[in-house]
C-alpha cells in the first residue's frame, strides 16, 4: 500500500472521504462524484498541511464541510 503523510494509506483515505461524504442523508440523491471529489480534494489537503497528525475524525470533517459546501454551492448555481 502506498503510504501518504502520517502513515495514512490511500486506502485509509478512500474509506474515510466515503464516510465523510455519505454522513448527510439530505444530499443522497446529489451527484456522488462531485460531492467525493470535493471531499477527497479537502482531506488530501489537511493531510499535507497540519502541523501535527490529523485525526481520522480531522480527515472525515474535512471531507464532508467541503462536499457540502460544494452540493450547496452548486444547488444555488442551479
Amino acid at each position: 500500500m502506498t503510504n501518504l503523510r502520517w502513515g495514512y494509506t490511500l486506502h485509509h483515505l478512500h474509506t474515510l472521504v466515503r464516510a465523510g461524504i455519505h454522513q448527510r442523508t439530505q444530499y443522497a440523491l446529489c451527484d456522488i462524484d462531485e460531492r467525493y471529489a470535493a471531499g477527497w480534494h479537502a482531506a488530501v489537503e489537511l493531510l499535507y498541511t497540519a502541523d501535527r497528525q490529523p485525526t481520522a475524525t480531522d480527515l472525515v470533517r474535512s471531507a464532508r464541510d467541503a462536499a457540502d459546501y460544494e452540493t450547496r454551492r452548486a444547488a444555488e448555481h442551479r
